[in-house]
C-alpha cells in the first residue's frame, strides 16, 4: 500500500528543472559579462594604440625646428599652405582627454556590470535555497500525510464493523496514489 516513492520524483523533477533554468540564466549572464569584458578590453587596447600614435606625433612635432626665421610651430607644406602645429596639438590633446574620459566611463560601466552580476548571482542562490527549503517542507508534509493515512488505515482494520470508514480510507489512499 505504500506509494510514497511516486510523489518524491515529481517534486524533485520540478526543482531540478527550475535549477536548470536558473543555471541557464547564470550561463547567459556570464556570457554577456564575458562579451562586455571583451569589448572593454578591445576598446582599452584601441585607446592605448591611439595614445602611442599621439605620443609619436607629439614627439615628431617637437623635433621640428623653425626654418628661415619663421615663427616656431609653422611648417611649410607647400609654397602657399601653412599649418599651425600649436592648434593641432591642442586639438590632439582635446581628443586624447575625450578618449581618456571614455575609457574611465567604460571602466565604470564594467564595474557596474560586475556589481549587477554579483547581485543577480546572490538572488539566484537565495532562490535556490528557498526552493530547497520548500522542497524539504513538502517532503515533510507528504511524510506526515502518509503516516496519518497509515494510522487511519490501521484504525479501520481494527474496527471491522466500519465499512464506510474503510471505503473512505481506501478512497484517500487512491487519491494519494494519483497525486
Amino acid at each position: 500500500m505504500s506509494v510514497r516513492g511516486k510523489g518524491k520524483g515529481r517534486s524533485s523533477k520540478g526543482a531540478r528543472s527550475r535549477t536548470r533554468g536558473n543555471a541557464r540564466l547564470v550561463d547567459e549572464i556570464a556570457a554577456r559579462l564575458k562579451q562586455a569584458e571583451s569589448s572593454a578590453r578591445q576598446e582599452a587596447a584601441r585607446v592605448r594604440g591611439l595614445e602611442k600614435k599621439l605620443a609619436t606625433l607629439l614627439a615628431r612635432t617637437a623635433q621640428k625646428q623653425p626654418r628661415n626665421g619663421r615663427p616656431r610651430g609653422l611648417i611649410n607644406l607647400e609654397a602657399s599652405t601653412v599649418v599651425n602645429l600649436e592648434d593641432w596639438e591642442k586639438k590632439i590633446e582635446e581628443k586624447y582627454s575625450l578618449l581618456c574620459a571614455k575609457e574611465r566611463d567604460l571602466e565604470g560601466l564594467e564595474e557596474k556590470i560586475h556589481g549587477e552580476i554579483e547581485k543577480l548571482l546572490t538572488e539566484i542562490k537565495q532562490r535556490d535555497l528557498l526552493l530547497a527549503t520548500r522542497e524539504v517542507e513538502i517532503k515533510s508534509l507528504k511524510h506526515g500525510l502518509w503516516s496519518r493515512l497509515d494510522e487511519l488505515e490501521s484504525q479501520v482494520t481494527r474496527h471491522s464493523s466500519g465499512k464506510k470508514a474503510a471505503r473512505f480510507v481506501s478512497f484517500l489512499v487512491d487519491i494519494g496514489k494519483k497525486h
